[in-house]
C-alpha cells in the first residue's frame, strides 16, 4: 500500500503525509519552536530580585531535562552538566554553613565550626560570589550554543547570539541578580531571531 501523497503549499513538489520540510524547497510545514518558553522578561526579573538570585536556578533546574534533548553534540552535555554540578556543590556548601551557623547562632560555635564558618564568609565567600557568576555566565553560554545548534540541525536555520552583549548584560543585570538575563532575553527574543533575523542583532 503507497503512502498518500500531498502538495508541498510553497513549491508544489509531491510529497508524503506527515512530512514536516519540503526536501525540495526546504520550507517547514510547522512553527519553528524549542521546548523552552519564557512569558516575560518583567517577571522573571522581579521574580529573581524577590528571591535574590535563586529564581533563574529555579528555572534553570525545572528547563534541564528540556535543554538536554536539545543536545545535538555530545560534548555539550559535558560541557553543561559540569558547571551546573559544581554551581550545586558550591551553593550546597553555602547552605550548609548558613543553616549550621543558625543552628549554632543561639549558643558559642565550636572552635572548629567557628573557623570553618569565619574561612567561608570572609575569604572562600567573595571567591565562591564570584565563582558562582562565572560558572552562572558559562551555563549561559553553552545553553545558547545548544540552541543554536539544535535550531541548525532540526530547522536548518542559522541564528545568532552576540558575545559582546551577553557579556556586559551579566554586568549590567548583576544588581538585579541575574547573570542569566541573556539566556532568557534569547529564549524570548528566539522566534524572532529566526523568522527576521535582521531586527534582532543581540
Amino acid at each position: 500500500m503507497s503512502e498518500e501523497q500531498i502538495t508541498c503549499p510553497y513549491c508544489n513538489a509531491p510529497l508524503s503525509e506527515g512530512i514536516e520540510q519540503c526536501p525540495n524547497c526546504g520550507e517547514h510545514f510547522k512553527e519553528i519552536s524549542i521546548p523552552l518558553k519564557i512569558d516575560s522578561l518583567g517577571k522573571f526579573v522581579v521574580f529573581n530580585v524577590i528571591t535574590l538570585g535563586l529564581y533563574q536556578y529555579i528555572w534553570l533546574l525545572f528547563n534541564l531535562k528540556n535543554i538536554n534533548k536539545m543536545i545535538v553534540k555530545e560534548k555539550d552535555k559535558k560541557k553543561l552538566n559540569f558547571p551546573i554540578i559544581i554551581l550545586a556543590i558550591i551553593s550546597l556548601i553555602c547552605v550548609t554553613d548558613v543553616l549550621a551557623f543558625k543552628i549554632f547562632g543561639m549558643i558559642e560555635l565550636p572552635q572548629n565550626l567557628a573557623i570553618i564558618h569565619f574561612l567561608l564568609g570572609k575569604i572562600i565567600g567573595p571567591t565562591f560570589f564570584v565563582l558562582g557568576l562565572l560558572l552562572t555566565y558559562i551555563i549561559t553560554y553553552r545553553t545558547v550554543r545548544i540552541i543554536e545548534r539544535y535550531t541548525k540541525n532540526k530547522y536548518n536555520k542559522e541564528i545568532s547570539h552576540s558575545d559582546t552583549w551577553m557579556f556586559f548584560s551579566t554586568l549590567l543585570f548583576m544588581p538585579l541578580l541575574s547573570p542569566m538575563f541573556y539566556l532568557i532575553y534569547f529564549i524570548y527574543t528566539f522566534k524572532e531571531r529566526v523568522y527576521n533575523p535582521k531586527s534582532t542583532n543581540v
